[in-house]
């Protein structure tokens, strides 16, 4: 049985800072602002995104429009 480590409050604040990051610029851009690799920002926030959709049911392109779900 695998055990799912839960997120830190920090890793959580962290990763809310780039979805604003990312909802007001370019996922390359708002990597270079936070200081990070662009790769971790996008599946991080992608994650969330795709999240939400599946688990709310409802279509949240309006909180994300950068993302793209089925492609």
């Amino acid at each position: 049985m695998s055990r799912i480590a839960p997120a830190s409050r920090a890793s959580d604040e962290r990763t809310l800072r780039w979805l604003t990051l990312r909802s007001r610029m370019s996922a390359n851009r708002a990597a270079k602002v936070a200081g990070v690799a662009a790769g971790a920002l996008i599946i991080a926030t992608g994650n969330v995104a795709k999240a939400d959709a599946a688990e709310s049911g409802e279509d949240v392109s309006a909180y994300y429009p950068w993302l793209r779900l089925g492609a």
